[in-house]
């Protein structure tokens, strides 16, 4: 079968992966958003391709863009998630050596995590991510060695999302979780996860407008997963 307008436009759309959440909404005009693909499509099949021709190759696949089934799961994940938030963090990559993880292991051992006192211990073969609270950032540094230090940031929020077991089969959970990010304009600093809990460290100043977001995305998924089985 010849190469379409459709396929063309298909492709285009896909590569607009934010559409998704408009097209969800019904918020999309077609036919700005004709007008704004037509050169591409056109390069792609490479003749002038009209903006009616392009506007019904949108209508025809508007509704196929986002699987209704994925999208049903996506939400379902986030209507049974909960959240975290955590402040006062610093951020500290480390030179990885036998040694600084002995140390990291013994300065662990004393941290009261009845009273919140929790460090993350993020590794790979090369170096250490270490993320803890503000108040143990001296003792951190001068129990491995300045020189072993690459990078501190301070000032951080940590937003932990636990999620459903399922959330590792669904597609579409993490790219929510980070288009949510980037509507806001807030840089994910680090990331890391485990069978049921993700974590997201950013910007401090940005906290209470990431946790209004993801707040909102839980309730509103609880309300479409709700609709969806009346």
């Amino acid at each position: 079968m010849a190469y379409s307008v459709s396929d063309a436009v298909i492709e285009v759309m896909q590569q607009m992966q934010p559409l998704k959440y408009a097209f969800d909404l019904d918020l999309v005009n077609y036919s700005a958003l004709a007008r704004r693909i037509q050169p591409i499509v056109s390069q792609k099949l490479g003749e002038e391709v009209s903006l009616d021709a392009i506007i019904m190759a949108i209508r025809r696949n508007a509704t196929n863009f986002w699987p209704k089934r994925q999208k049903q799961e996506v939400f379902s994940v986030f209507s049974q998630t909960k959240l975290e938030l955590r402040t006062g963090l610093v951020l500290i990559h480390l030179k990885r050596t036998p040694e600084n993880y002995e140390k990291l292991a013994h300065l662990e051992k004393k941290l009261n995590w009845g009273e919140g006192g929790k460090m993350y211990v993020i590794q790979r073969s090369e170096e250490l991510s270490i993320v803890a609270l503000a108040s143990i950032e001296k003792e951190l540094i001068e129990g491995v060695g300045r020189d072993c230090v690459l990078f501190t940031r301070e000032n951080l929020a940590l937003i932990t999302l636990t999620l459903p077991s399922q959330n590792t089969e669904v597609a579409g959970v993490l790219e929510t979780i980070s288009h949510s990010f980037s509507l806001l304009g807030v840089s994910i600093l680090l990331y890391f996860t485990s069978f049921q809990k993700s974590s997201f460290l950013f910007d401090e100043t940005k906290a209470s407008a990431v946790y209004e977001k993801f707040s909102r995305l839980i309730s509103e998924s609880k309300v479409f997963t709700s609709a969806s089985k009346s």
